[in-house]
């Protein structure tokens, strides 16, 4: 069923006639996305649809004071339009106001439907058939999970148990059964009343007492045997899940890993010790030839002008570098006491020879050039130790990269400890409740031997009343064939619970933004209660989550009954985002919306889906509008969404 077109007349801020045109363009797009203000008719929208689907003469769901205000309007009108199985069928209701009965009453309106095969030309007018064909595309008992309202989307969680079971029996069929089980149960107290009422004797009506106390009590054997057996089963589950992660962590940290691991750490531990020689030397240049270092464009200047002149090829000659020598040897003491007492000696031995035995004599060509060669040298020296200290630095980067990207042995153990302790408390309970199962299957063959006896010696005590014998035949196949369906039902129910889970478990971690806390969703089989079990092995009932977590445990649900319908419905949803945190309404937009349905109609403010979340959405757009009220109060169905 996909929705084509909704149309609306009179209906509250609708005046006249208005139309919500669906037709999909050749987008491939499935998501409607109609946006409105607080108070422009956008849950009067959703309301109209869900009343033209499931109105009926009992519940009528619009009442008289829905009508449009300011007019002269006695009648409001909902059509929609729709493709099933490729055939276009119109729904329409309308809504006729009864004069002289309170509006808010739910008599206060009569109902008038009818539904045409437009490729037909078919038309039906009865409302049982009406309701019955609409019951077949989308039953009334699992509605809210395709139309609901997010607002009160945290009451699919608070009740989980009754929509979840009602919505399964019904997609999957077992309401026929359920309903057939009933009646098989009206049978039995039927023919039960009737043995009952014959003269048959105090001690055969103990012995039928204590045959029906033993059934009873069997009937409860078989469920625990059910819900241990599952318990069994989750518990082996969790059991191989966290062997293979074992098995899977030490399959990474192999002989050959830490082989690889004791290389990297010794490279590292090499690296470093040449540093810090490098360092070493680095200090000693510094410390002993800091002098040449900070006084080299001085000493370089001087060094120029004495090769450069005419004088160079005499030997004794007085040139003006000697300032800057005498500058250099008064200035000692104090560069002295900047490096230290060690460095003295090597001072002494730089200038000496520059110098002379006496400041005040000539400078000598060779001193100066000593001089300089030293100073290249010394340069030299540092430039070089300073680039092998930055090699070395880059090495010990880069092996400290590929060291940390492999764990160590420490949080491996730490890791492997961790799990083996889940492992343990999951063989624990498999033990447990495999413990329970073995006492429940002695407890069942007891029972079972009991039953026997009691029925041996009620078909003895009967055995000359041919009309008991009769009576009693027929209940005995009633109550055979009522445990047959009995154990069919809880098998399939059983089975379906777990494929619900596993869906469940994989929309929810979608949906979450903090999957690693969780370590599944749980649903109880019996009670259909939804448990989050944490991985600090504590459970979370769903009731008792922020409201936040309820909510998109909600859209996880919602989404998993969806899928396992298998049936292809357009899904409502009025105010979807209002609750919700940034990052859960991007998981919301971008990975429920796009694969919840084939056809999503999605009703919101601007404050749920602006400019920033549209724009994620528009891959997945069919069609866009908008709803604008105007002064007079009357709203409008316009083109295009409320933020371009």
């Amino acid at each position: 069923m996909i929705i084509r077109r909704v149309k609306l007349r009179n209906i509250k801020s609708y005046y006249g006639e208005h139309t919500l045109d669906l037709q999909v363009a050749n987008t491939g797009g499935q998501l409607h996305l109609v946006g409105a203000q607080n108070g422009s008719g956008k849950t009067t929208l959703f309301e109209s649809i869900n009343a033209c689907l499931f109105a009926s003469q009992e519940n009528p769901i619009l009442k008289a004071n829905y009508l449009s205000r300011g007019g002269d309007a006695q009648e409001m009108e909902v059509e929609i339009e729709f493709e099933h199985e490729r055939q276009l069928h119109c729904l329409n209701r309308r809504w006729v106001r009864k004069l002289g009965l309170p509006e808010t009453s739910a008599n206060s309106v009569s109902l008038i439907s009818s539904l045409e095969n437009i490729a037909a030309g078919d038309k039906l007018t009865d409302e049982g058939e009406i309701t019955r064909f609409i019951n077949d595309l989308i039953p009334r008992q699992i509605s809210h999970f395709f139309l609901f309202d997010g607002e009160q989307i945290q009451e699919f969680t608070d009740e989980a148990a009754d929509s979840v079971r009602e919505a399964l029996e019904r997609l999957l069929g077992l309401h026929h059964y359920i309903q057939l089980l009933d009646d098989l149960r009206l049978i039995e107290r039927d023919l039960k009343e009737d043995r009952d009422s014959l003269d048959i004797g105090e001690v055969l009506n103990t012995k039928l007492r204590e045959r029906d106390a033993a059934e009873s009590k069997l009937k409860d054997i078989d469920r625990n045997i059910s819900r241990n057996g599952d318990a069994v089963r989750r518990a082996k589950s969790d059991y191989d899940d966290l062997q293979r992660n074992v098995s899977d962590i030490d399959s990474v940290f192999d002989e050959s890993y830490r082989a690889r691991r004791r290389e990297l750490e010794g490279q590292r531990d090499n690296l470093n010790d040449d540093a810090a020689r490098k360092e070493s030397d680095l200090k000693s240049l510094i410390s002993t030839e800091l002098v040449i270092s900070l006084f080299w464009p001085l000493i370089h200047d001087a060094y120029e002008g004495i090769i450069n002149s005419p004088d160079y090829n005499k030997p004794h000659a007085s040139l003006e570098p000697e300032e800057l020598v005498r500058f250099l040897w008064e200035q000692r003491s104090a560069i002295v006491s900047a490096l230290g007492e060690d460095s003295s000696d090597t001072l002494q031995s730089i200038l000496t020879p520059i110098a002379g035995a006496d400041i005040g004599q000539s400078l000598h060509y060779e001193g100066v050039e000593t001089l300089a060669r030293m100073v290249n040298d010394s340069s030299s020296r540092l430039w070089s130790t300073l680039a092998s200290i930055d090699d070395l630095n880059s090495e010990l980067i880069q092996i400290g990269a590929e060291l940390n990207s492999l764990p160590s042995s420490d949080s491996v153990t730490m890791d492997t400890r961790s799990l083996h302790h889940e492992m343990e408390e999951a063989l624990t309970r498999k033990t447990r409740h495999e413990n329970n199962l073995a006492n429940l299957n002695s407890e069942k063959n007891r029972a079972e031997q009991e039953l026997e006896g009691l029925a041996a010696a009620i078909n003895e005590l009967s055995g000359k009343d041919s009309e008991f014998k009769r009576r009693e035949s027929e209940l005995t196949l009633c109550r055979k064939v009522q445990q047959v369906l009995e154990r069919y039902i809880a098998d399939y129910r059983t089975t379906r619970i777990r494929e619900l889970e596993d869906v469940f478990n994989r929309k929810f971690r979608e949906l979450t933004n903090n999957p690693e806390v969780v370590n599944r969703v749980a649903i109880d089989r019996d009670t259909f209660d939804i448990n989050v079990e944490l991985w600090s092995d504590a459970n979370l009932a769903a009731s008792e989550g922020s409201a936040g977590q309820k909510e998109v445990l909600a859209f996880a649900l919602i989404a998993s009954v969806v899928e396992l319908s298998n049936k292809q419905l357009p899904i409502v949803i009025d105010t979807p985002l209002a609750r919700l945190d940034d990052a859960h309404r991007n998981n919301i937009l971008t990975k429920f919306f796009p694969e919840v349905g084939e056809q999503v109609i999605v009703l919101a403010t601007d404050a749920e889906v602006g400019l920033n979340q549209r724009l994620r959405l528009v891959p997945y757009l069919a069609s866009e509008h908008h709803l604008v009220r105007d002064a007079d109060g009357r709203t409008s169905i316009k083109e295009g969404y409320l933020v371009q």
